[in-house]
């Protein structure tokens, strides 16, 4: 209250202060001065000008006349308004967003300003990958400004969605600049978290690791049906019995046979890539191209080989072995938002060897897989997928009887897996992501088991006989942590069982009937499709030699599958009357076909997965068929056997086709086998007729 005109002014260390400090001082009047204070911290600033100073002190406040102060006048300033971050999570999915609340602590009569940018995480924190600015979320920065009375505002950080499960991320809003109100030094409560359970992992691994499980099964259930010693092979479906190769006729034989399989006119109707020209030549050099793929995995597909030794009593007999499959997958993810559709291709190798004392057998095999494929969930990410595991499975196989026999194995396999993302631009409603390759280990471990053989024979029951082929596995395909991906594991289960049995009676005049009806049951669990089927199948046969009329009767049909509003059922027929003998004479064929007519064992037994079984879902439309051939052969005078024949084919839809043809063998059984023939193809949709003249020849031992 004293005036100071003519005394000594005050400075900023005229003040004594407590949570904060004096930034300047600004004289209004004579005895009115503003001083300008920074908090330290949120809470209370107090501030008092030192009185009672000698005026010999610099920082003294005097009057005039040299007169100190005779008080220490003081103020306390109530808290400053703090400026606070509030994290958030959201889980990722295409137009989710992580919001921020940035709030003041209290309501200010003037205006606040404080900048604010996101920050990537800077290594794992809580379990949790640090998250990527325009590959996990959109980058943000600005500045956030307060008007009088306001208290709140909200920054809202787009996330970017993709198939690959990376688990928990987490990224930062930082501020900084405040104007207008404290901002603390420690940001602990800006955290940005991203939740993540995307399927690509799990939907790739689950699928890749059933189809690589079925492969190594069925090859070692495969080698213990019982190869007979020996020297055996098969390319592309064509037997090789390499014990016989010194005149060649097995290897001309099979190369013939592969001549007529993979040549290069193949019908519309028998190849879905088959998009050719009256000429034969391909219209289209991409679907050229997946023709030829298509046709090497079948020559894959069907080749094996095995070379036996016989023991010499001293020792097991002992035998290497090796077979290729090839296999395809397709399915789809699907969760709130929509579906990811993932598909692949599988080719694996397997080679093996064991030693068979009799009554046991016991060795190893090593496979090698390759997948490779492809994914898409529209309007979120797409890309493909590759990857390669090596298999090592020790095997044995126990007789239980003479013809009964149950084995079992266990296998673990290591590899690797690349996911390729594809890049996207930025487009309304998305926001812009760049390519991304991830890489990481897998690993598989498996087990499998099985048992095959005849449970009855006609010998022992007086006509009656029973079959039983059954097998199952479980497989877990595991995934390492990589820096963009979490670990993942999955499991898958297949288990299939067939029984075959029939009995036989003698009819008078020497005529047989056989009665047969075959089970069929199919379970695959886990992680990738999953369902159940049950199958009846059942059929007739007729023989009379002294008549040459043989008739044959089937049916099956799917009686339960996890599709319960699915069904399907076949039926076929074949009628034949052989009135010469040794392939001479008067021959008619009849053989009528509606609905699905595959066994019950070919259905369950190759079906990629349960699914399979009710394909599509959809409802199950019977198509009908009917082939006819009616044939005479001749004997000529060169020792051949030379026949004219004719067939007649019609299928659903009204599509038939008209066959003659000519066919020469010897009348022994060695030799060859030509055949020369002329088709007319009428399409059921009233398209042009299509016209071929085929010559087929192959060699016979």
């Amino acid at each position: 209250s004293e005036s100071l005109e003519g005394g000594q002014q005050p400075t900023s260390r005229s003040f004594e202060m407590s949570e904060g400090a004096v930034t300047g001082l600004e004289k209004v009047e004579a005895a009115l001065w503003r001083v300008h204070v920074r908090p330290a911290t949120w809470r209370d600033v107090g501030v008092a000008l030192r009185g009672g100073r000698s005026c010999d002190d610099p920082d003294a406040v005097c009057a005039s006349g040299a007169r100190a102060l005779s008080n220490s006048p003081s103020a306390r300033i109530g808290e400053s308004a703090r400026i606070r971050v509030g994290g958030d999570f959201a889980r990722e999915a295409a137009g989710a967003t992580v919001n921020f609340r940035v709030t003041l602590s209290r309501a200010v009569a003037h205006e606040v300003r404080v900048d604010y940018a996101t920050q990537d995480g800077d290594g794992p924190f809580a379990g949790n990958l640090p998250a990527t600015a325009g590959s996990d979320y959109t980058a943000r920065a600005g500045t956030l400004t307060f008007e009088p009375g306001e208290t709140q505002k909200q920054v809202d950080v787009e996330v970017i969605d993709d198939a690959i499960d990376e688990g928990g991320e987490y990224f930062r809003l930082m501020t900084s600049n405040p104007q207008g109100a404290y901002l603390p030094t420690r940001q602990d409560a800006n955290l940005g978290l991203i939740l993540n359970a995307d399927p690509l992992q799990q939907a790739w691994l689950s699928r890749f690791g059933r189809t690589v499980g079925g492969h190594v099964t069925d090859a070692v259930s495969g080698r213990l049906d019982g190869l007979a010693p020996g020297a055996h092979a098969t390319l592309a479906g064509q037997p090789l019995d390499l014990s016989r190769t010194d005149d060649g006729t097995a290897l001309v034989q099979a190369l013939t046979g592969l001549a007529q399989r993979f040549g290069a006119h193949a019908p519309d109707g028998d190849d879905p890539f088959a998009r050719h020209g009256s000429d034969g030549v391909w219209d289209d050099p991409a679907a050229a191209a997946a023709a030829r793929s298509i046709r090497g995995r079948e020559l894959l597909l069907g080749s094996s080989f095995h070379l036996g030794l016989t023991g010499d009593g001293a020792g097991p007999g002992l035998a290497a072995w090796g077979r290729a499959a090839h296999g395809r997958f397709d399915g789809e993810e699907t969760d709130g938002d929509g579906g990811m559709r993932i598909d692949g291709d599988v080719v694996t190798g397997t080679v093996g060897a064991d030693a068979d004392w009799g009554r046991v057998l016991a060795g190893v095999a090593v496979s090698l897989s390759e997948g490779d494929g492809a994914f898409d969930d529209p309007g979120v990410d797409s890309g493909t997928v590759q990857s390669t595991l090596t298999t090592v499975s020790p095997y044995a196989r126990f007789k239980l009887t003479e013809r009964v026999s149950a084995w079992g194995l266990g296998a673990y396999g290591t590899g690797a897996m690349t996911i390729r993302q594809d890049g996207r631009a930025a487009a309304e409603g998305r926001a812009p992501r760049p390519g991304q390759i991830t890489r990481t280990g897998l690993s598989m471990q498996m087990g499998a088991a099985g048992a095959q053989g005849a449970l009855l024979t006609a010998g022992e029951t007086g006509g009656m006989d029973l079959a039983l082929k059954a097998d199952a596995f479980f497989v877990r395909m595991e995934s390492e942590k990589a820096p963009n991906s979490v670990a993942t594991s999955t499991d898958t289960s297949r288990l299939r069982l067939v029984l075959e049995g029939g009995r036989s009676f003698v009819l008078g005049g020497g005529a047989t009937v056989r009665p047969a009806l075959e089970l069929g049951v199919r379970h695959d669990g886990g992680d990738a499709e999953v369902g159940t089927g049950v199958e009846i199948g059942g059929g007739v046969s007729y023989a009379d030699l002294s008549l040459g009329l043989s008739i044959e009767a089937k049916a099956r049909m799917l009686v339960a599958h996890a599709d319960s509003d699915y069904e399907e059922w076949g039926a076929s027929a074949v009628a034949r009357l052989d009135l010469g003998e040794q392939g001479r004479g008067l021959s008619l064929s009849l053989a009528p076909t509606i609905g699905a007519t595959s066994s019950t064992s070919e259905q369950l037994w190759s079906a990629h997965d349960a699914r399979a079984l009710a394909p599509g879902g959809g409802a199950f439309r019977p198509a009908y068929g009917l082939l006819a051939e009616a044939s005479y052969g001749m004997l000529l005078s060169s020792g051949f056997t030379g026949t004219p024949n004719l067939g007649f084919g019609m299928s659903d839809g009204g599509a038939r086709d008209y066959r003659i043809g000519w066919r020469l063998a010897p009348v022994s059984g060695v030799g060859f086998e030509l055949d020369l023939d002329a088709v007319r193809r009428d399409a059921a949709n009233d398209a042009d007729a299509e016209h071929e003249v085929m010559l087929r020849s192959s060699l016979r031992w």
